[in-house]
This record gives C-alpha cells, sequence and structure tokens, in this order.
C-alpha cells in the first residue's frame, strides 16, 4: 500500500512526495497448532512448533523451564509460513 503526502506552500506551489505505508502489527502466538508444554530427556530430539503472526514477522525464542534459552546450536532448521 502506498500514501500521498501534499505539502502545499502557497497557491503556486505544492510538493508531493510518495511513502510505502506499513501495516505494522504486534506478534500474537495462535494458541492452536503451538506445541504445549513437553517434557524431554536431555539429548533426545523433540520437534516444537510455534504459530506466531505479525508484521514484521515475530522472532521466536524457545527457552528452557528455567527460563534460559535453548542455544541456537542446540536446535536444527527454521520454518516459516505467510
Amino acid at each position: 500500500m502506498w500514501g500521498l503526502c501534499i505539502l502545499q506552500r502557497n497557491a503556486a506551489r505544492e510538493d508531493r512526495s510518495f511513502c510505502t505505508v506499513l501495516n505494522i502489527s504486534s506478534p500474537d502466538i495462535q494458541e492452536e497448532g503451538s506445541s504445549s508444554d513437553v517434557i524431554v530427556r536431555e539429548g533426545a530430539n523433540v520437534t516444537l512448533t510455534c504459530k506466531a503472526v505479525g508484521y514484521p514477522t515475530p522472532n521466536i525464542t524457545w527457552r528452557r523451564e528455567d527460563n534460559e534459552p535453548i542455544p541456537l546450536g542446540a536446535w536444527q532448521g527454521k520454518e516459516i509460513h505467510r
């Protein structure tokens, strides 16, 4: 989407500028389709799903029960469906 800004300095002169209008929305986690609480043994594989929408695309950080972030090297892959 785009917008037009018009600045009229006087009756004889006006400046026009086109701009892009961004529809920014706060992130929203969609409960349906997202993982709930999961308990796994250390070293075991697990698949976690977090469905979140927003613009710009939300960043997702996975955390352990003790609120420590899961290191990026400890998980594989990232899928973004738009």
